[in-house]
């Protein structure tokens, strides 16, 4: 086997280990449950998740600075930038936490820096459990989706339920 096969087959088995562990993380989430509040409910993305998010994205900025650092070609410096830009992709694209609120729905983004709300009145779900996410729709056009990757689907699901919220079911065909 020469070096080229070796670093082929050594990349290809670090990108099989990423996409196992985002697969995983999904899975796991699905075994957790919403965490309640004084005020309502707490639907963060699973453990394994943020996790996986947050300390890959860390290795994925030091990996790209580690980089940079031998760069010596425009493609080198190229690669190691791109490395660097998705391990921050990484951290900040992580799913946001959604909380139910005896007034409607709230997501929080980037650390609780940016917030997204949708009030009850007018609001409306649909849900595909091929794809096990739910979609909510707020009466002025604000989205906010549960996804697979959020724990406590069920109770996000009986929530929307209890607060009166049509929801419109998928199929469940692909």
């Amino acid at each position: 086997m020469n070096v080229q096969n070796s670093e082929s087959v050594g990349s290809s088995i670090a990108i099989a280990m990423a996409i196992l562990a985002v697969r995983l993380g999904a899975v796991e989430a699905a075994f957790q449950r919403a965490k309640r509040t004084a005020s309502g409910f707490r639907f963060p993305a699973g453990f394994g998740t943020r996790m996986t998010l947050r300390f890959g994205g860390l290795f994925g900025m030091f990996i790209g600075y580690k980089m940079d650092e031998t760069a010596t070609t425009p493609f080198n410096i190229g690669v190691s930038l791109l490395v660097a830009f998705l391990g921050l992709a990484c951290i900040l694209m992580e799913p946001g936490e959604i909380f139910v609120t005896p007034e409607g729905l709230v997501q929080t983004f980037w650390f609780g820096l940016k917030k997204r709300r949708i009030a009850w009145e007018g609001a409306a779900a649909s849900y595909d459990p091929v794809l096990r996410e739910v979609l909510v729709v707020g009466s002025e056009g604000t989205t906010m989706a549960h996804t697979n990757y959020h724990v406590g689907q069920s109770e996000f699901l009986f929530q929307l339920k209890k607060h009166k919220i049509y929801v419109q079911y998928g199929t469940g065909t692909a």
